[in-house]
């Protein structure tokens, strides 16, 4: 299951770097089923300092064997972007790593700032992300459908601290506005118990990739009202057209539907090719500002993605595709799942090296491209 969720979390951002995914012991989803009937008295047993104390581990972990003064993107989504902001208020604030900071993706949890300003709240120093050139930033959202703001007891996008509201940069549009998402949506369920799991992505024919791209579907804004700050989401349904008119992601317990969650179980996917540019263009941007003996450090041992074949399936038919030398024989590959293949490896020592993927979203070898 770990790794099922990290892949569907980072397979797509992680094409362009080399990924370190702590292992850490997260309140669990009945914990939290617990917290959402209401019965604190079972949720209020999770250990939210040990989960921490994970995480710090494993950063200074990586400080100390991997990662050689390179620049750093950090990048959480629920209980790990908010196991982040904490360390980032108090591991790098204020301390030498910090100018390491590529940029920080906090998604699916509250980031608090001061009513109209970039900086203050939650961090003290470190701002939130204006433009597609600056560095040493945040992008944070949380989502909701565009005619489903959070309701008064949302648990997202909300806060009852005066003067303070919620972060929100739209990773499509970081100088504000609305602008088209560029959506890249996990096929599959992860679990069997998952309220999508029988979703109809078209009438065109079954999806058998593992990623869907719903181009032109939706368009995102950041939206900060008497409802609270969230990033907005408009779906372009057109019910004469083969695609899906509502995309998934609502949180349902027996059938109903929690809106004080959102869009909370795709923050990450509805826009994963946008924060995937993101990553790109800031770890570029950090790089032109070094000095030359800094670029080569920040160069050493850079990980370069490998060529991979065109997209096999499009809405309308399935294509050709051009024949490719594999990378190597079936006798050299470990064939193994993840899980089996680093059952006894220490936790530093996993690898997370990401998918070598193109850089736009339409390129991918694993998406069906619904449009």
């Amino acid at each position: 299951m770990r790794d099922l969720i990290s892949w569907k979390i980072f397979s797509v951002i992680a094409s362009k770097c080399r990924v370190f995914a702590p292992l850490y012991r997260q309140v669990t989803v009945t914990t939290l089923r617990w917290a959402m009937a209401g019965d604190m008295t079972q949720a209020g047993r999770a250990d939210r300092e040990m989960a921490y104390a994970d995480v710090k581990a494993a950063w200074n972990q990586y400080l100390a064997k991997d990662n050689k003064k390179r620049g750093v993107v950090l990048i959480g989504h629920s209980q790990g972007a908010g196991l982040l902001k904490r360390l980032i208020v108090e591991e790098i604030e204020g301390k030498p790593v910090a100018s390491r900071l590529v940029s920080a993706m906090l998604l699916g949890s509250n980031v608090l700032v001061p009513q109209g300003q970039t900086v203050g709240g939650d961090f003290k120093s470190t701002p939130l992300c204006t433009s597609a050139f600056q560095t040493g930033c945040v992008i944070s959202y949380v989502t909701f459908r565009w005619e489903a703001p959070p309701p008064p007891a949302a648990r997202f996008g909300r806060t009852d601290k005066p003067g303070m509201q919620v972060a929100c940069t739209n990773p499509a549009a970081l100088t504000g506005g609305i602008s088209p998402l560029k959506a890249i949506l996990t096929a599959q369920p992860t679990v069997a118990s998952d309220p999508d799991a029988n979703i109809a992505w078209t009438t065109a024919g079954q999806v058998d990739t593992r990623f869907v791209a719903v181009p032109g579907l939706l368009t995102g804004s950041c939206v900060n009202d008497e409802n609270g700050s969230r990033l907005a989401v408009v779906t372009y349904a057109d019910p004469a057209d083969p695609r899906l008119d509502k995309i998934p992601g609502d949180l349902a317990i027996g059938g109903n539907v929690q809106t004080d969650w959102g869009l909370h179980r795709v923050d990450v996917h509805v826009a994963m090719g946008d924060l995937q540019k993101a990553t790109i263009t800031h770890v570029f941007e950090m790089r032109s500002v070094l000095s030359p003996a800094q670029a080569e450090v920040f160069d050493a041992a850079a990980w370069a993605p490998v060529d991979v074949p065109r997209p096999t399936y499009t809405m309308k038919a399935k294509a050709e595709r051009e024949p490719v030398e594999p990378a190597a024989t079936v006798d050299e590959v470990d064939t193994r799942p993840l899980a089996a293949r680093y059952e006894n490896t220490p936790v530093e020592d996993l690898p997370f090296d990401g998918m070598a993927l193109d850089e736009d979203y339409e390129e991918l070898p694993q998406v069906y491209r619904a449009g």
